[in-house]
């Protein structure tokens, strides 16, 4: 195949989207998108209107579009191909370089900006005005109307910057395939479930080393932390862990501290100042005073309730110790494990008997079905690595999209869970999207089995999935994933809610394996864990929160304290943490969600908690009418999801919920009230 990264009708062939086609059909599809945006350049003003300017310009870019989601999606998925990575790093900053000429370019604002101011001559419908706007402000934001000088630095700038993105995941990825603790003496794993242990002797194996390898993926690292009872060990692994990208060839140190400098730069170019400011204008919060205000006002309401649980787990390790030795960063799961335990006889790995990926992904189904009347047909197509599923999606008949799942971690692959497209939705052509998670790997009996949490981060994703399969998305602009990104997370964040609930639970015990059902989860540990629910609540809201401050700290505050940035950062943290008696280094380095791209968590992080509170808001009405009442649901449909980035998200909730958003539904819920 001459062009494999252009392949548009499914099943895509990933066997031969190799490094050496990555350069020539990012140059081809340039050459595509150059044709396409030569005809609007020269086009004369008179002649300008709507389809043939901005939705030529919406259009004119999906050959690159098309190219490079695959591009990137293997990059995250399969960085372990020959030459791949070099390939990838060789044409990002090109992307990034011509993506940013494009909304820099004078000549196509001008034409878009006649269409913008004469919008009521053009006589332009609802959703051709927002479309308009959209692209309108893309280009105040990409600098377009910016003297030469000023706009060759802003580019300069932004392409640098995605440059350094790339390498800080290239580190990442490197330094945590690379890193791991030796164990040799089994009898320091006591507590750590058997089959982390397996996975442990399965990494030596691979390592050709003999005893257990541990290493830094997030279902080791938390086996660890939680389980382990030996209090060495668990420092150990934390210390490793804690210093992943910290040192050495891979250390993101002043790849942190670049990109923070280079979009100070930026804000300032652009006329904003500060990089919050520019980076929120068209988001709910609107600027960086509003997202810090926002932080804060949860601190407050949270923190009373934090020092209780703080308190509790002191009280904890010192009776388990007999020892009056303060809490250590490495304690903290380990001892909320053990009150668990002990309030609630609730032993979280009870759970992984009965939820397995394919029961699971059944009741994540079967919630959709009855939901949305959607359902998932699986086909067998060929897939970039074994274990990856790939469904079709419909809705009464009507095709929505499809997508690929690839759940478990391997080498190659990066960490965390997240839901990308490969093919951009536009009018009749719907998108092919990919859930991706590092979720526990199948164990010797070739079945992966889940703890409550990774059934709650698989029902996340597939939150964010349907919102993308749902979105009508008559232009690219309306997908799903362009919506204001501190409300991104609702659709995604309020399925995690279903997993609360006993008749979700008893769906996914009905799936049936060789003709037997899995089993539903029995109602003695249903409500155990329901009464563990708000069960340290506080601690994890102000974890949250303190990534959170620390995220808008960092870019407004930062570069002007002259500190050293791990003083800095646990000095603006202090109120939102343990006031632990060891020093460790923060979590800077390794946060891909603040230094991987610009338009995305960076300034940003707040969005997850301004979510939650709009959709504990949100599922408030689902509580109160039914979690499959068919009104409330296709309210949700047509008001959120069904609309995509088609109208702003603050209207899109008021349509649902019937007012604006307020946190109290989240306290409620949380128990601190």
């Amino acid at each position: 195949m001459e062009h494999p990264f252009f392949q548009q009708e499914e099943p895509f062939d990933f066997s031969v989207m190799t490094a050496d086609h990555i350069v020539t059909d990012v140059d081809l599809a340039f050459k595509k998108c150059t044709e396409n945006l030569d005809q609007i350049h020269t086009r004369a003003m008179e002649e300008v209107n709507f389809e043939n300017t901005v939705v030529a310009l919406e259009l004119a870019t999906l050959p690159l579009d098309d190219v490079f989601l695959k591009i990137e999606l293997l990059s995250g998925v399969r960085n372990d191909m020959p030459g791949f990575e070099k390939a990838y790093d060789n044409v990002v900053g090109k992307i990034t370089e011509y993506r940013t000429a494009i909304f820099a370019d004078e000549h196509l604002f001008a034409r878009v900006e006649k269409v913008h101011l004469e919008c009521e001559n053009f006589h332009l419908k609802d959703d051709e005005k927002r479309l308009t706007e959209l692209m309108y402000n893309n280009f105040v934001q990409g600098g377009a109307g910016l003297p030469k000088d000023k706009k060759e630095q802003f580019k300069a700038f932004d392409k640098k910057i995605s440059e350094l993105g790339q390498t800080f995941m290239n580190n990442l990825s490197k330094c945590l395939d690379r890193t791991y603790v030796e164990v040799q003496d089994v009898n320091e794993l006591d507590g750590v479930p058997k089959e982390a242990i397996a996975r442990f002797k399965k990494e030596a194996e691979e390592r050709k080393m003999s005893g257990y390898a541990i290493n830094m993926q997030a279902p080791n690292y938390i086996a660890v932390m939680t389980y382990c009872k030996d209090q060495k060990l668990r420092q150990k692994v934390f210390e490793t862990y804690n210093r992943v990208c910290s040192f050495g060839e891979f250390d993101n140190s002043e790849n942190v501290i670049s990109i923070l400098q280079l979009r100070e730069e930026m804000a300032h170019i652009i006329g904003f100042n500060t990089i919050a400011d520019f980076i929120l204008k068209n988001r709910m919060a609107k600027n960086g005073e509003n997202a810090m205000h926002f932080v804060e006002g949860l601190h407050q309401r949270t923190q009373r309730f934090f020092d209780k649980d703080v308190q509790r787990l002191q009280e904890t390790k010192a009776q388990v110790t007999g020892r009056q030795d303060k809490l250590k960063p490495w304690d903290i799961s380990f001892y909320i494990n053990i009150i668990k335990e002990q309030d609630y006889k609730l032993d979280e790995e009870e759970f992984r008997k009965y939820f397995n990926s394919k029961n699971v992904l059944y009741g994540i189904f079967q919630v959709f079905k009855k939901m949305y009347s959607v359902t998932f047909k699986q086909k067998e197509v060929p897939v970039w690595a074994d274990g990856v599923e790939y469904y079709e999606v419909y809705r009464n008949d009507n095709f929505l999209g499809s997508v690929y799942f690839d759940l478990f971690p391997r080498k190659g692959k990066r960490s965390g869970g997240y839901h990308e497209i490969i093919r951009m939705p536009h009018g009749t052509v719907r998108p092919v999207c990919v859930v991706v998670t590092n979720l526990t790997p199948p164990g010797e009996d070739g079945i992966a089995h889940f703890s409550h949490d990774e059934v709650e981060t698989l029902f996340h994703e597939c939150g964010h999935l349907i919102h993308t399969l749902l979105a009508e998305a008559k232009y690219p602009q309306f997908t799903a994933l362009k919506v204001a990104w501190d409300f991104v997370e609702l659709p995604s964040q309020i399925m995690e809610n279903w997993t609360y609930e006993k008749e979700v639970f008893d769906i996914i015990g009905r799936y049936k394996i060789d003709g037997k059902e899995c089993g539903i989860v029995p109602d003695v540990l249903y409500d155990k864990m329901m009464k563990a629910k708000t069960f340290m609540s506080a601690y994890y809201m102000m974890r949250q929160l303190s990534f959170g401050k620390m995220d808008l700290e960092l870019h407004l505050n930062y570069l002007k304290s002259g500190k050293p940035i791990d003083q800095f950062i646990k000095e603006v943290t202090k109120e939102y943490q343990i006031d632990y008696d060891v020093d460790s280094l923060s979590n800077v380095r390794t946060f891909i969600h603040l230094f991987k791209q610009l338009n995305g968590y960076a300034c940003a992080y707040y969005s997850y908690k301004w979510a939650e509170v709009l959709e504990a808001d949100a599922f408030e009405l689902f509580k109160e009418k039914g979690i499959f009442n068919k009104e409330v649901c296709d309210k949700f449909r047509t008001c959120v999801l069904g609309v995509g980035n088609a109208v702003p998200a603050d209207v899109a909730f008021k349509n649902f919920r019937g007012r604006e958003q307020n946190a109290d539904a989240l306290f409620k819920r949380n128990g601190l009230i």
